[in-house]
């Protein structure tokens, strides 16, 4: 499975939004930081706006905040906002479903998307946040 850049920059944001507990955070912060583009970034941030896992907070020392309890917010449940296609296309990616009833080569991969996903299940934004950054001092990933 290929991890989009809107998903991996999602789990970023999501997590400094973590570290930072209800401090509201402007994106352009966590853009600078990260050396990630902030109009990218914003943009992700519009779609964890529209499914509930931030908020924005207005006004002075406004940004945005965690909607839900980091715990509850796993990757696979960003994995679903931003790679849903992706997750049921059919394996030989020229079309969604290639309309086999029974693909061997299919079963096999539903396998291993299975445990995957259930990793992704278990892997919160709570958890990540308390290891030590992976992703900070990043250099040159503006685009």
């Amino acid at each position: 499975m290929i991890i989009s850049r809107a998903t991996e920059y999602a789990v970023i944001g999501l997590v400094h939004l973590a570290r930072k507990k209800q401090s509201p955070l402007k994106v352009e912060e966590i853009a600078k930081e990260e050396g990630i583009s902030a109009a990218y970034l914003e943009k992700v941030f519009q779609k964890l706006s529209e499914k509930a896992l931030v908020k924005s907070k207005f006004g002075p020392g406004g940004g945005f905040v965690l909607a839900k309890d980091p715990r509850k917010i796993s990757v696979f449940a960003v994995l679903k906002i931003f790679q849903a296609r992706q997750m049921n296309q059919c394996v030989n990616f020229k079309q969604r479903d290639c309309g086999k009833v029974f693909c061997p080569f299919r079963q096999v991969v539903k396998k291993g998307e299975k445990l995957v996903f259930d990793f992704f299940k278990k892997q919160s934004i709570a958890k990540i946040a308390e290891k030590p950054s992976i992703f900070s001092k990043r250099k040159n990933r503006t685009n």
